[in-house]
């Protein structure tokens, strides 16, 4: 048989200025000058002699009669209860209300389970659940923290789990391009999500711009007015993808050259700039002459021009070592060469594609 309640009420009534002038109340004499003690069914309440009470009606107090302080001098004494039966509760709901789980402690039930304790040093709460969040907001109830897993908070926005922090991580919702797991309060579709397992994207305005993974850093193509990777003083130089399986170079927002599964690109130039020069000597090199023709600088002068149909010199001359008579060429074609006569004088002749060799001009 459960043990009979005290109950305690606001409700008028009338006063009274010791408790061992209400009839059905027990005053101990033994305590007079400190306690009046209050005994209903099973459950004893003390009270300071400095305190008044209010009976809100005639009935006995025993039998469901409502006492309430007057003043703030004196003090309720109750035993500790549980959580299934709170020392202090609510007629209506006797599983709601506060007791004494242990020395320093108090304990708050609800639905005469635990949901939370105050003690000096902690103030615990319930777990909760992504759902209904242990610490919410009256307003927003599936909104706020709980606990996730061990030693782990977790934060829940609209009943979903939006972060967790453990000793040594904080874990981001995975978000994507349009809506980054870790973003900024000034600008939300900027930052960082997971694009997969083991990938994680770059978001500008919504735009993938990077990936990473394990083996690679994945860049967007970019452009010559805009490459992917340029520099804080000039953002039109740098490195892009102007089509797959390429990489271009832009300078000052042009193309400059291109490099592409087995040729380089590189830009015409011109004899006094060739597309192709040194860095201790940038007057002299390669550069597209006209439509079809090379031409070669030196000393940023065109010195000579090769076509399909022709090697054209510019006044200048061809100067060649002496060797050994050649094999035959193929035919149709001959193979002119220098060559020493065997008495020290310099030969110059042909090797024709049947293996004969006729002697152009000799040394006086």
């Amino acid at each position: 048989m459960g043990r009979e309640r005290t109950q305690i009420s606001n409700r008028t009534g009338y006063l009274v200025a010791n408790v061992a002038s209400v009839p059905g109340l027990d005053a101990n004499p033994g305590l007079a000058t400190e306690y009046n003690r209050l005994s209903v069914g099973c459950r004893v309440i003390q009270m300071d002699t400095g305190a008044r009470y209010t009976k809100t009606n005639a009935t006995p107090y025993g039998s469901g009669g409502r006492i309430t302080p007057e003043t703030t001098e004196g003090q309720f004494d109750a035993d500790d209860g549980t959580a299934a039966d709170p020392s202090f509760a609510f007629a209506d709901e006797t599983g709601l209300g506060f007791y004494r789980p242990g020395a320093g402690i108090m304990g708050f039930a609800q639905g005469g389970a635990q949901r939370a304790t105050f003690a000096a040093a902690q103030f615990a709460l319930p777990q909760g659940a992504v759902g209904a969040p242990g610490v919410a907001f009256l307003g927003d109830a599936d909104t706020g923290l709980f606990r996730f897993a061990a030693n782990t908070i977790g934060v829940s926005s609209g009943g979903v789990l939006a972060a967790a922090f453990d000793a040594t991580q904080f874990l981001a919702p995975d978000g994507a391009v349009a809506t980054p797991g870790m973003a900024f309060l000034g600008d939300a579709d900027s930052g960082f999500y997971l694009v997969g397992v083991g990938q994680i994207g770059v978001s500008i305005l919504g735009t993938q711009v990077a990936r990473f993974d394990s083996d690679q850093v994945i860049l967007r193509a970019g452009s010559f007015g805009a490459p992917t990777l340029a520099f804080g003083a000039d953002l039109n130089s740098g490195f892009y993808s102007a089509a797959g399986n390429t990489i271009s170079a832009a300078i000052g927002n042009a193309l400059t050259f291109e490099i592409g599964a087995g040729y380089t690109r590189v830009p015409n130039g011109s004899a006094a700039t060739p597309g192709l020069a040194f860095l201790g000597d940038t007057g002299t090199g390669i550069f597209r002459s006209a439509a079809g023709a090379i031409g070669f600088a030196a000393a940023g002068v065109n010195n000579a021009e090769l076509t399909a149909a022709y090697l054209l010199l510019g006044q200048k001359y061809i100067e060649m070592s002496l060797i050994a008579a050649p094999v035959a060429p193929s035919l149709n074609t001959g193979r002119i060469f220098f060559q020493d006569n065997g008495a020290g004088k310099v030969q110059m002749a042909v090797r024709f594609p049947t293996g004969a060799v006729q002697i152009i001009a000799t040394e006086p």
